[in-house]
């Protein structure tokens, strides 16, 4: 796209964001523009704009832009308006977007530009550089160029080099390509994404036959919504809701991961019922037990984050878990030691007892433990089970270092102080 449609994109893509009235607004602005804008938006929002827009209209929008960008959008129109948008296309056009909307926008296949030029392993720059003049002449921008002999991939050709060198033939200037299956999931692919060199990845089908290209842009806005969607997901959160969702999305995305820290809370209140008696007598343990819980449910969240991401990088395993494990121990034990005593301090100079202090100390201590050890637990043990550790984990943690840490500071509280 060029740096004037980049201009106007950016700005409509604002107003269409900032609008009490999205539809309206996005109707109001230039065809060439609507494809783009759509493309960047988020998924309710672009589904709400496609279900306003007639057949004939969205197809108005799609032939602006390329196959896997078309692909992209029609991904997201309804399934029995999809037939009709695509049959409206050119015919290079239809074939190529029926072929990329079999595979998942989350997988190799639903990523796949077919923005590459196919020269063969014995070709001349020559016949390089009249190929690359057609493609830009009708798509307006640099293509990546792979190499093919008999039909299979042999290597990309830098573009740099096809304007760069006095050699005749390409040969001696083909570069070794990242190759992924068109059913890799979009995780898989970034473990073999180098963000510093942001090279393009090719996409093969079953037969090894070329499917398309990743481009590096891509992957680095895939990086992006993994990492948004990690943290979204560890503080309760689908992945998918964004500000400008519906009141009624954003309950339906919150409410049960709220009803379950509810119920946590329950089993927290219940367990400070049991020594209700300890606390009517010593009005201090109220004023220390949110300290004792807080902090440990913090110390949790910090390995859970370190942890979550760890297995989302793949650096965690069944073979180092173990070690993993015990590292975290030992890190939780000292951060436990530093902050006990300095909680112990705290206690005494509030002019309690030393016995008080020591057990604020020894409770914060225990509990940092405890966190330390199932926030390292538990998302091992959720991806081994096969589920996502990064949806759940945070609510099982929260739980855990709440009932322990109101337990353990109360009944050594009851134990040496009543």
């Amino acid at each position: 796209m060029s740096n004037h449609k980049q201009h106007y994109k950016n700005s409509y893509y604002q107003l269409i964001i900032n609008s009490i009235h999205p539809v309206e607004t996005f109707k109001n602005i230039p065809e060439e523009i609507k494809g783009y804008i759509l493309l960047g938006l988020p998924k309710n929002l672009k589904q709400k704009i496609l279900r306003s827009l007639k057949t004939s209209e969205i197809t108005n929008i799609l032939k602006h832009l390329d196959a896997d960008d078309i692909a992209d959008i029609v991904y997201y129109v309804r399934p029995y308006r999809q037939k009709r948008v695509i049959g409206n296309l050119e015919k290079y056009l239809k074939d190529k977007t029926s072929e990329l909307l079999k595979y998942s926008p989350e997988t190799a296949g639903g990523l796949t530009s077919i923005d590459y030029i196919l020269v063969y392993q014995k070709a001349t720059f020559e016949q390089v550089r009249i190929k690359l003049k057609k493609h830009l002449k009708k798509f307006k921008n640099f293509p990546s160029v792979l190499v093919t002999n008999r039909g299979k991939l042999v290597g990309t050709l830098p573009i740099v080099d096809i304007f760069a060198t006095d050699d005749k033939f390409i040969k001696g200037h083909i570069k070794q390509a990242k190759t992924v299956k068109h059913n890799a999931d979009q995780e898989e692919i970034l473990k073999i994404f180098d963000p510093n060199d942001r090279e393009n990845i090719v996409v093969l089908d079953d037969d090894e036959s070329i499917l398309g290209i990743i481009k590096g842009r891509d992957l680095i806005k895939v990086a992006e919504q993994e990492a948004t969607e990690d943290i979204l997901s560890l503080a309760g959160v689908e992945k998918d809701e964004n500000a400008l969702d519906a009141v009624h999305i954003k309950v339906k995305s919150r409410i049960k991961w709220i009803l379950l820290y509810l119920l946590s809370a329950f089993f927290s209140a219940w367990v400070i019922s049991i020594f209700s008696t300890a606390i009517a007598k010593l009005a201090i343990l109220a004023a220390f037990m949110p300290i004792v819980a807080g902090v440990g449910g913090n110390a949790g969240v910090q390995t859970l984050a370190v942890i979550t991401r760890g297995i989302a990088l793949n650096q965690i395993s069944i073979k180092n878990s173990w070690q993993i494990v015990l590292k975290e121990i030992a890190t939780a034990m000292i951060n436990g030691l530093l902050v006990g005593i300095i909680v112990a301090i705290v206690a005494i100079s509030f002019g309690e007892t030393y016995i008080f202090g020591l057990i604020a100390g020894v409770a914060i201590i225990l509990n940092i433990l405890i966190s330390g050890i199932f926030g390292t637990l538990i998302p091992i043990t959720l991806k081994s089970l096969k589920i996502d550790p990064a949806v759940s984990s945070s609510s099982f943690l929260t739980a855990t270092t709440d009932i322990c840490g109101f337990f353990i500071f109360l009944f050594l509280a009851e134990l040496f102080l009543i």
